[in-house]
C-alpha cells in the first residue's frame, strides 16, 4: 500500500508554485502556506524535504529579521529552482514507494581536517581534502566523507540500501532527514548526495557510531600515500 496525493492537492501545489514564480516578491505568509502544503506531502512524495529547504530558509530569515508575515520578500535563485522541481517532478513522485529493506551495504566513514576515510566489507578507501575543502566546517567534511564513500562503494551498484555509520550527529541527521534548516551548506551537500543516490534507485540511511568504535575509518582519514590527489567535489562549489 502506498500513500498518494489526490489530484486536487497536486493541482493546488502546482498553482501555488506557479503563482509565486510569476511574481518578483511574495509575502512571508504566502511562502509559509506553500511550505505547509509541501511538508504535508512528505508521506506521499518521498524526496519532498530535499526541495523546500531554501524556501524554509527564506521564511526563517525573514522572521528572524522581525519582518512579520505580511512583509514581502524576493525569492532566491535556489528557492525558485525548488519551485520548478515541484512543477516538473510532482506527478512522477506522487505515490512512488520507497522500500526500506535491511541494508545491503554498511559503510563506516570518518573525516579529519586532513582527509576522509571509509571501510565497507573489509575494503578501505579515503582521500585528501583540497585546500578549499579544508576550510569547511567539520560537520560538512563528515557529510562530504559519507558522500565520497557512497559513490566509491556503489559506483557499479543499483537498487540497494546503503547504511552509513558515522560519528557525527549532524551528518547522520542530514542524511536521515533529507537535509535540514540549520545549515544551507549541509542541506546542499545532502541534496547532492541524495540526488546521486535516487538516480540509481539507491536508498540511504545513517546511524551514529561512537568515535571510539569508528577506528578504521578514522585511521583512513588521517593516513595517506604522498601520491594521493583528490579534486574538489563539484557539490562544494554549489554549496558555498
Amino acid at each position: 500500500m502506498t500513500l498518494h496525493l489526490p489530484d486536487y492537492k497536486v493541482e493546488a501545489i502546482k498553482a501555488d508554485c506557479n503563482d509565486l514564480l510569476a511574481r518578483h516578491e511574495v509575502s512571508v505568509r504566502e511562502l509559509s502556506q506553500l511550505i505547509g502544503r509541501l511538508t504535508a506531502s512528505i508521506q506521499a512524495i518521498f524526496p519532498a524535504p530535499l526541495y523546500y529547504r531554501h524556501l524554509q530558509h527564506l521564511k526563517h530569515q525573514a522572521l528572524a529579521q522581525r519582518k512579520g508575515y505580511d512583509a514581502t520578500i524576493a525569492l532566491s535563485r535556489e528557492a525558485e529552482e525548488e519551485l520548478h522541481w515541484w512543477l516538473a517532478h510532482l506527478n512522477a513522485w506522487n505515490g512512488r514507494a520507497i522500500l526500506h529493506p535491511s541494508p545491503d551495504l554498511i559503510i563506516e566513514t570518518d573525516a579529519s581536517m586532513r582527509g576522509w576515510g571509509a571501510v565497507c566489507q573489509g575494503v578501505r578507501t579515503g582521500g585528501l581534502w583540497s585546500q578549499m575543502e579544508q576550510k569547511l566546517h567539520i560537520n560538512c567534511l563528515e557529510l562530504l566523507a559519507g558522500s565520497f564513500a557512497v559513490k566509491s562503494f556503489t559506483k557499479d551498484r543499483l537498487c540497494v540500501h546503503v547504511r552509513l555509520r558515522m560519528d557525527n550527529t549532524s551528518a547522520v541527521a542530514y542524511v536521515n532527514r533529507l537535509g535540514g534548516t540549520h545549515s544551507l551548506v549541509l542541506a546542499n551537500l545532502a541534496l547532492a548526495l541524495w540526488e546521486w543516490a535516487l538516480n540509481r534507485n539507491i536508498f540511504l540511511s545513517a546511524e551514529h557510531l561512537s568515535g571510539r568504535l569508528n577506528t578504521t575509518a578514522d585511521w583512513q582519514s588521517r593516513h595517506f600515500d604522498d601520491s594521493s590527489n583528490w579534486q574538489l567535489c563539484p557539490e562544494v562549489f554549489r554549496a558555498l
